[in-house]
């Protein structure tokens, strides 16, 4: 069951589809599970399947993945809990990830290969259903209620709020409206050629728009198409809302996009000027050392591992900044007030001086590639530069 809380967010009243102090009737969790998984089905079933939590945590059909703004897509994902986790660590939403792979590495420290996971507490579940439906009543009743979870529901979570769902929703407003305009043709053939441009507008607007000039001129069209066919208002009234709406939504959408891709363009400013402070760290160590190593076994082995770190570590501030420059690019396609909102909501967010001062450059950056000016190489080197000043080397 549901109800809402404070700020009228729906949550499930409670953690799992059973009571609390009966879990141990349902699930094969520590302090009971002692040391291992056990055989399938010695607990009470859940929804008609046994053991959907504790024993073994079964691998969900899609990967890893934090709200698209708070993090990258990660490994596997694995729900309902193993023996090994605590009977009171376990409820409905937790999630855990699973490596797909790791590293091997030999004993100077290089990954010698890269090899499967193991896990002892994963497992796959295997449910094989028919799709029956008893009556077309049935059907439409499954319907009703599913377009009901996703207004009153699911539009309210995280992942309904997603930064795609905004321009998806303006995309469904213009098929309506072209759908409208198909309608209007049909009934008014002198009507049919004045909205074929509309139509054109209204329809072949990408997903993420750059802004939405387009559509306030196709509703102002339709402003002067209604005192000329005054037959067809409805369906011009109808088409307007589509339009405008769309409008609003696909703005919206813009926003978000904005906000997420200035925020990643930070993070990879930020991971590149780490990584090529530490690639330097690295190199200073083994111009000091590589002397000795000549003399001494312990360092030649430590220069080895360094050479290897050093490798990785100009490896990753290389992708960084690469990923840096075509972030850049990419937001330069955007409106500037959207970019300078995005860069705003940084600042707020921002509670060290590093981070300011990375904000600042990038914004200097953002500043040119809305111009239409590409400099990779001059970016790249001023955050270098940077880099170098707000991290220390020893």
């Amino acid at each position: 069951a549901l109800k809402k809380d404070e700020g009228g967010r729906p949550l499930f009243e409670k953690p799992l589809p059973f009571p609390q102090d009966q879990l141990k009737k349902y699930a094969w969790t520590k302090p009971h599970s002692r040391k291992g998984a056990t055989r399938i089905g010695r607990w009470r079933e859940t929804g008609g399947f046994y053991d959907l939590f504790g024993n073994v945590q079964e691998l969900n059909s899609h990967l890893f993945v934090a709200e698209m703004i708070q993090g990258k897509v990660g490994a596997l994902s694995a729900r309902g809990g193993s023996f090994r986790d605590h009977a009171r660590t376990i409820r409905s939403s937790f999630r855990r990830e699973v490596e797909i792979y790791k590293p091997k590495e030999n004993r100077d420290g290089t990954i010698d290969k890269i090899i499967e996971s193991r896990s002892s507490t994963t497992g796959i579940r295997l449910a094989i259903g028919a799709l029956v439906s008893p009556s077309p009543r049935f059907s439409d009743q499954v319907k009703a209620e599913y377009d009901h979870y996703e207004k009153a529901v699911r539009a309210t979570t995280p992942a309904g709020k997603s930064i795609s769902d905004a321009l998806v929703r303006g995309s469904d407003d213009l098929k309506e409206a072209s759908r409208t305009i198909e309608r209007l043709k049909k009934r008014d053939a002198e009507l049919s050629k004045e909205l074929v441009a509309l139509k054109e507008r209204a329809t072949e607007l990408p997903p993420l728009v750059r802004d939405s000039e387009g559509l306030k001129d196709a509703y102002r069209t339709i402003d002067t198409l209604k005192t000329r066919y005054t037959e067809s208002s409805r369906e011009i009234r109808i088409l307007q809302e589509a339009l405008i709406s769309a409008d609003k939504k696909i703005q919206e959408g813009i926003r978000q996009v904005c906000s997420y891709l200035t925020e990643l363009a930070l993070f990879r400013i930020k991971s590149g000027g780490y990584s090529y402070m530490a690639s330097r760290k690295y190199r200073k160590f083994i111009e000091r050392n590589i002397e000795r190593a000549a003399v001494s076994t312990a360092m030649k082995r430590r220069i080895r591992q360094t050479q290897n770190k050093l490798a990785q570590a100009e490896k990753l501030y290389q992708e960084h900044f690469s990923a840096y420059v075509k972030t850049l690019m990419k937001l330069g396609g955007y409106p500037k007030v959207y970019l300078d909102q995005g860069v705003k909501r940084l600042i707020t967010k921002s509670d060290d001086k590093k981070s300011l001062r990375f904000i600042k450059l990038m914004k200097q950056h953002l500043d040119q590639a809305t111009r239409g000016v590409s400099k990779p190489d001059l970016w790249i080197s001023e955050a270098e530069s940077l880099a170098s000043r707000v991290y220390t080397v020893r």
